[in-house]
């Protein structure tokens, strides 16, 4: 965890042709605890999600954080974007999948909204 310019490579199949890309929202309130982001995890891929949209991540500043799945091939990467200030009231984020890790250029966050 902790800013970093390098994604995590995630070992994985992806189908290149995949007609459509699964997008989802949460509005998780915070993702302070590990067994949050697990769960987060977890649904991802019970729904078979490429990217989770995250509001309310209450995180400290920029990271980037690799969330293997014990009982699954599947990984998945918790980009996120907030303040650096002790309150860490607010933060965006993103959980990706496999497929979206391959196609991400760059993760350059603007502001923790």
């Amino acid at each position: 965890m902790g800013e970093s310019n390098e994604m995590y490579e995630i070992p994985c199949e992806i189908n290149l042709q995949k007609d459509e890309i699964r997008f989802y929202s949460w509005y998780v309130r915070s993702t302070k605890r590990d067994s949050t982001r697990l769960v987060m995890a977890m649904e991802m891929n019970r729904y078979q999600a490429d990217v989770l949209c995250l509001s309310e991540t209450r995180l400290n500043g920029v990271s980037e954080e690799f969330i293997p799945l014990r009982d699954s091939d599947n990984s998945y990467i918790l980009l996120n974007s907030s303040s650096y200030d002790r309150s860490s009231d607010h933060g965006a984020g993103f959980m990706i999948g496999c497929g979206a890790q391959k196609a991400l250029l760059a993760w350059d966050p603007v502001n923790p909204r």
